[in-house]
């Protein structure tokens, strides 16, 4: 086999549930558990920062425009994967995370010393989520070079699993190291987290180009990542739904803190709770991942994924105690493991590894480039309508989307074959 593809459909046994990670390199699987802790890590910095700008502006507004700073790097993104198929992928991944370390570092310096302007803190979720966005980019890379095809679902239920109990449990204990230590407590722990993660890096074998590279200014090597993802058809269409997910979330991502705050009046632990407890849904779907994802047709998984999704969002939106916030938050995240392992191992499968990292790029910002637009009109909108209303907006359009996918023409590209098919 070329090393410059993918192994297609066919090739290799149907992977079987979590035992397929036994076929899978050590250093893979140091390296997806380094990630976890970077990202239990970055659950401090979530809370963290749209905390902290609260308390600079209590202005709804304000938090939508901290939360498009820090999304705006996602437009990036095919540049940082053009460099990491040229270059070492172990190199990416060193000079993201010093970049987000530095950052989250000059932080807490700069609060702890009561000079942290509000501008200061939007650049400062600007620089952190580069780097952030940028390993998570190169991890990716690493995954889908050292994955034999046969353990593909596996190892991205196992990245999704990590994340999800980053996700969920970090913000818990967020909330108390904000209550007993402030933001700078929350942001130092944060950077101890992202110098954890630098470690499994040096166990990674050398991944560079997988063969030569043409000059990099040359017109059609620009254009050969896009239209790799053009070609796979399904890979394309679901990539665009995930897009469009990711544009209602975020917008109700970005009032999340304000509705816990302005609305039901809770305290920084409150919330880490109320997050921790909602994540019991999404943690259990991810472990179950590997075995419910080959059997669903891609076309109904991601309809379901909105359809649950947007019911979620109404109850936030209605939400009057931390209770239904909980439930709500629950539901607004239920589906969104099922949903990455899918696009995942589409792009895994049918992407040529030497185009892949900037495949992914390009994804990324079908997926999340339009994220700052959604975090400004939502706050935007919070103002004009409440941010109730602004909720139930997004909400209305997430539920659309799932009613009009299966009957739309994308229903006969996504409905061909399940993930590993």
């Amino acid at each position: 086999m070329s090393p410059d593809r993918s192994l297609s459909k066919g090739e290799g046994p149907t992977p079987r549930g979590w035992k397929a990670l036994t076929a899978t390199p050590l250093s893979l699987r140091a390296l997806l558990v380094g990630s976890a802790i970077g990202d239990f890590g970055n659950g401090f910095f979530r809370l963290a920062l749209p905390w902290l700008v609260y308390n600079l502006t209590g202005s709804a507004a304000a938090l939508g425009a901290m939360v498009a700073l820090s999304y705006v790097p996602t437009l990036f993104l095919p540049a940082i994967g053009r460099l990491t198929d040229r270059l070492s992928v172990r190199w990416v991944l060193m000079v993201s995370l010093l970049v987000q370390l530095a950052t989250l570092v000059v932080l807490a310096l700069l609060l702890h010393y009561h000079h942290l302007p509000l501008w200061a803190a939007d650049a400062g979720a600007f620089c952190a989520a580069g780097g952030g966005i940028g390993a998570t980019a190169a991890t990716e890379v690493a995954i889908q070079r050292l994955t034999p095809a046969p353990a593909r679902i596996a190892v991205n239920g196992l990245w999704w699993m990590l994340f999800n109990v980053s996700w969920y449990v970090s913000p818990a204990l967020a909330g108390f190291a904000i209550g007993r230590f402030g933001v700078e407590g929350a942001l130092l722990a944060n950077a101890a987290a992202v110098a954890v993660m630098i470690g499994p890096i040096f166990w990674l074998p050398r991944m560079g180009p997988v063969e030569p590279i043409p000059p990099l200014l040359r017109a059609n090597s620009l254009s050969e990542p896009w239209i790799a993802l053009r070609k796979a058809r399904d890979v394309l269409s679901a990539t665009i739904v995930y897009g469009y997910w990711t544009f209602t979330w975020v917008a109700v991502f970005a009032l999340q803190v304000f509705v816990f705050r302005h609305r039901l009046h809770l305290t920084a632990p409150m919330v880490g709770v109320v997050g921790l407890v909602a994540g019991i849904a999404p943690m259990a779907l991810a472990f179950m991942a590997p075995y419910i994802v080959p059997r669903i047709r891609i076309v109904w998984l991601l309809s379901m994924a909105l359809w649950v999704s947007g019911t979620g969002m109404v109850v936030l939106a209605l939400a009057h105690n931390w209770w239904t916030a909980t439930i709500a938050v629950g539901l607004i995240d239920a589906v969104t493991a099922p949903v990455g392992i899918v696009v995942s191992t589409m792009a895994q499968r049918a992407i040529p590894t030497r185009l892949y990292g900037q495949v992914v790029g390009w994804q990324t910002v079908i997926q999340s480039g339009a994220t700052p637009v959604a975090s400004l009109l939502a706050g935007l909108a919070a103002v004009a309508l409440g941010a109730g209303g602004a909720i139930l907006a997004a909400a209305g359009l997430t539920l659309c989307g799932g009613l009009v996918l299966p009957w739309s023409p994308w229903r006969r590209v996504l409905e061909d074959r399940p993930p590993n098919g």
